[in-house]
């Protein structure tokens, strides 16, 4: 049946990164990405010890390779994260989604598509760890690759539309999350919800329904964080 040919296919995987370690070991992004296809094999039927092990391999391989600042690099930081979320390890995710983050923050070809796609995956998952964790508390912050998407569409002229509005929507919800660490984070999180706001009314259409619901969003955030609500969050324990 399917598995049967799903199983003979993984079969020709493994075979061919046996091959490409003996007849190309040099090849070593050419193994990464062999490693991958392995991992997505053993991830489809759930055995994700396996996939992890081939992840972790590629992942590995491509950090020494290509760099933290390469796409190829962030496509895989993207599939370990996405390992972690599909077994509930929400936390463990975080790491990697970071790694994807910094990528697409200093891509030269940065775009609002892939920014919002990545930011909004870090906001979801997030949003979806336990506010009380440590562990989530004890992560790094996310602002030297926000700061950096921010001047890096502003330098490309494409901060200046609904989308990027959306984006820093998001971004402002991304600091709130550092809020009880963070003084500063704060004060980021409402710049953002400022910019948010004023561009969202400069390019809604008010007979959109969904740029309607943006602009009520985007109000919302930024009347909370100008108020003195958020002056207990520091506090909570």
């Amino acid at each position: 049946g399917k598995m049967d040919q799903f199983y003979k296919g993984r079969e020709l995987v493994e075979q061919a990164l046996q091959m490409q370690i003996e007849a190309e070991g040099h090849d070593l992004v050419m193994r990464a990405k062999v490693h991958d296809s392995l991992a997505e094999c053993y991830m489809v039927a759930k055995d994700y010890d396996d996939a992890a092990k081939h992840y972790s391999e590629a992942y590995n391989l491509m950090l020494q390779t290509v760099g933290p600042s390469s796409p190829l690099f962030g496509k895989q930081a993207r599939h370990a994260a996405n390992l972690h979320i599909e077994q509930g390890h929400l936390k463990e995710a975080i790491p990697f989604l970071q790694s994807a983050l910094h990528v697409e923050a200093t891509r030269d070809a940065v775009n609002l598509p892939d920014a919002m796609d990545i930011v909004d995956l870090l906001v979801n998952t997030q949003q979806r760890c336990s506010p009380d964790d440590a562990d989530v508390a004890k992560l790094p912050s996310h602002h030297a690759s926000l700061k950096l998407m921010q001047k890096n569409l502003k330098a490309r002229g494409l901060a200046n539309n609904r989308s990027y509005a959306i984006l820093c929507h998001k971004m402002s919800l991304l600091y709130l999350h550092e809020a009880r660490q963070s003084e500063k984070a704060v004060k980021r999180a409402k710049r953002l919800a400022k910019e948010s706001l004023k561009l969202l009314r400069e390019h809604s259409n008010p007979r959109d329904e969904d740029s309607l619901g943006w602009l009520q969003m985007a109000e919302i955030q930024y009347k909370m964080l100008s108020s003195n609500k958020l002056a207990g969050l520091r506090n909570l324990e």
